[in-house]
């Protein structure tokens, strides 16, 4: 299907959850900013995070709200619910109230392995282009119940899908062994991420920076106990949280271990509006995840030209140069010794050729996705 630029076609847009302010609603915002020149798009969401609302309305997007559940009251009837009954209705809601309602050319769905329902819908809606997008890295559940389920969902998305789409290369191995697989990077914002200085680092002092929302897989108690590695070998050391969301209880069991430790003085929580006001005193980011499928907090570190210290989780694909990969397994005292060590060369400022990951390298790939010519 090949179709001219002055007539748009319609793509619908399946979120994972909502749009709050998190990893896949950014990217669903991204492929909106890129695309909607092209494109008369409709977002599915299925919960009220609305970070990233008004942003993608003000871009002429329709957003549509879908049930995600009946309210079923009991933990019986809600696992029930889960397991045998949800599938089948978003089937029949996709099938009997979206796609009769509006004929659509393409569906992108970030929904990983939960999106065989809406593609079998969309097929038998005869919407010819299905886009399966994966964002994270997914490890097949333990429990022999779940994993059956979870390889049927995964069979089901991959055959129903027209397109498979990876953030790196990683990602696509993890998702789609060795299908053919179109690795997008996510893209970073060039006007707020660009190097401002030449600084060089100061020997007597160390500020670090952890960017995520809380929760167990970002590792913030981890990124703490380097800071009190750090703060035993007496350096002045400073370790900055900016995070605007999360697990609260994982948050607070955080904060409890921060004030046993006595490091209160020596962190920072920080909300994403503080960015530009430290950005310019942080030597190092830190990013010890447990799992990533990609991560743009270290493309955007290298854009402002600053070394990043990350789990060797991430995807090799997103070094240009200035990320160094460390071993969760060596723990924290290992990740402190490394980062005094690489201190030590007091070393200026950087410039990494990020253009894989560049606004305009994601719009021509996106284009290439819903086959739209020039």
């Amino acid at each position: 299907m090949q179709k001219e630029n002055r007539q748009k076609i319609s793509a619908l847009i399946i979120a994972y959850n909502g749009l709050g302010n998190s990893g896949v609603p950014k990217i669903i915002y991204e492929s909106i900013l890129a695309m909607h020149d092209f494109c008369d798009i409709d977002v599915a969401v299925f919960n009220d995070d609305d970070f990233y609302y008004k942003k993608i309305t003000e871009l002429g997007c329709r957003i549509i709200k879908i049930p995600n559940n009946k309210n079923e009251k009991g933990i019986l009837k809600r696992i029930k619910w889960r397991l045998f009954k949800k599938d089948s209705f978003i089937f029949d809601f996709f099938k009997d109230n979206i796609f009769k309602q509006k004929k659509y050319d393409i569906v992108h769905s970030f929904k990983e392995y939960d999106s065989w329902p809406i593609f079998e819908a969309a097929m038998q809606a005869n919407i010819p282009i299905r886009i399966l997008h994966c964002n994270v890295i997914q490890k097949p559940p333990v429990n022999l119940f779940q994993y059956i389920l979870y390889q049927k969902g995964k069979k089901r998305s991959i055959l129903a899908s027209t397109a498979l789409v990876a953030v790196s290369t990683k990602c696509a191995k993890y998702a789609f062994g060795k299908k053919k697989c179109n690795i997008l990077y996510n893209p970073y914002d060039d006007e707020k991420y660009r190097q401002k200085n030449t600084k060089i680092h100061e020997k007597q002092s160390l500020n670090l920076l952890h960017i995520s929302n809380f929760s167990k897989n970002k590792n913030q108690m981890f990124s703490v106990k380097i800071l009190d590695s750090l703060v035993k070998n007496n350096l002045n050391t400073h370790l900055f949280f900016i995070g605007d969301g999360g697990d609260k209880q994982y948050k607070n069991k955080v904060i409890s271990y921060i004030k046993k430790k006595d490091l209160s003085n020596f962190i920072s929580f920080l909300s994403t509006s503080d960015f530009n006001n430290i950005i310019d005193k942080i030597d190092y980011y830190i990013l010890p995840s447990k799992a990533e499928g990609a991560s743009l907090v270290t493309v955007e570190s290298q854009a402002l030209g600053k070394r990043i210290f990350a789990s060797s989780s991430i995807s090799k694909d997103m070094d240009a140069g200035g990320v160094i990969f460390v071993k969760i397994s060596r723990g924290a005292k290992y990740w402190a010794k490394k980062i005094i060590d690489f201190h030590k060369t007091d070393y200026s400022i950087k410039s990494y050729n990020l253009s894989r990951f560049s606004r305009i390298e994601f719009k021509r790939k996106m284009k290439d996705l819903y086959n739209i010519i020039n």
